[in-house]
This record gives C-alpha cells, structure tokens and sequence, in this order.
C-alpha cells in the first residue's frame, strides 16, 4: 500500500473543512488559488494534494465543491465509518465527546470509559459511560480502532496499554505525557502547553 505523508492527510481533512463551510453558505465551485489563499497553501500545493486522491478541477469551473468533498471522505473516512472511545469522562473528556459526536463527519459510534464509580453506567448524550476494567471486552465487540485519551498524566501509559491489548491503533493524547506504544500504533500528541506557549511567545514580539 502507497504510504501518504502525514502532512499530506492533514492538508486534505483541511481542505474538507473548508469545502463544507463554502457548501454551507451556498457556493458550489472555487479554482485553487481560492481554496490555497483560505487553506493558506500554495496553489501548487493544493493541486498536488488533490492528484493524491486521484480528482482533477475543470479550468473553466475550477473543482466542484460537492464532488471534491466527498472525493476527499472516499479516501480518508473508513467506508463503513470510524468508531471511537474516550478514556476519562471529566470536563476535557466530555468537550471532546460533544464535539466528535456533533462535527465528526464520519463518525459511527463512541465508547465511554472512566474509573470514577459516581459516573459508572450514567449516560452522556446517550452514550452509558462504562469502567476501565471492561475496556477489553467492550471494544472487543465492535470494530473500534481508534481512542482519546484524557486522564490524569499519571494513568496515561496504562491507559495506553489497555488501549493497544484491546486493538486500538491510533491514539489522541491529551495528556503532557509522552506515551510509549509500538510502532504500528499512531499517536497524536495534544499537549496544549506547547502551543499555548508559542503563541504568547509571537504575541510578545507584535
């Protein structure tokens, strides 16, 4: 299987993004200067991208923006939809579940776990929230590959590990900890301080 570069699928979930908020506000066409200038890339850039996934502008029309959109959810979404589970049902952990479940286009199901007994068998927008120790046996049962992270630094390693003995292959880490998985396993790493930081670094020198 050809190996696309990391940058190259992030480039294209943004570029999706920005094809569904024009198709929102009623636009139906854009040549790639446009989406470049919004995307902030070089049109070279953009049609590049876009040869990846096999899909070719008209020069008189530019690209259609419902066919370019759903080109690019051929290529990236999981044909029968993504499943997800969120470990640690706290304040992050609930944010990062009403966000999934309402903007996550491809989204299929959602498993919740957590080790606070006041939250075990509660339910968050209809979702029941379930005990770590029955992590294995639940994501066992469905096709669920990916999972997040938002537990106290201190659980997070074993978090993981639960996680990978029971299939998931990539994992959204929004703990500071740098977790330690195997090599078929992608992890994204969301440690807000990093960013946080440099942006009041920039903020400082206007």
């Amino acid at each position: 299987m050809l190996k696309i570069p990391e940058k190259t699928i992030q480039r294209l979930i943004i570029y999706r993004k920005i094809l569904n908020d024009l198709r929102y506000f009623g636009e139906t066409n854009l040549f790639s200067t446009k989406l470049a200038k919004i995307a902030g890339y070089s049109p070279v850039q953009v049609r590049s991208d876009l040869m990846v996934i096999g899909y070719q502008g008209s020069p008189a029309r530019g690209y259609d923006i419902d066919n370019l959109e759903t080109s690019i959810g051929s290529f990236i979404d999981a044909p029968k939809g993504e499943g997800i589970a969120i470990v640690g049902v706290g304040k992050l952990g609930k944010s990062m579940l009403e966000y999934c479940y309402w903007k996550c286009p491809n989204l299929s199901s959602i498993e919740l776990f957590d080790v606070d007994s006041k939250l075990i068998g509660t339910e968050v927008e209809g979702i029941k929230i379930h005990h770590i120790d029955d992590i294995e046996m639940i994501l066992s049962q469905g096709n669920i590959r990916v999972a997040i992270i938002t537990v106290p630094p201190e659980n997070a390693q074993d978090v993981a590990g639960r996680l990978i003995l029971a299939g998931i292959k990539g994992i959204l880490n929004y703990t500071p900890v740098r977790l330690k998985v195997p090599e078929d396993v992608f992890v994204e790493e969301m440690d807000m301080i990093v960013p946080l930081e440099k942006v009041s670094f920039y903020a400082r020198q206007s």
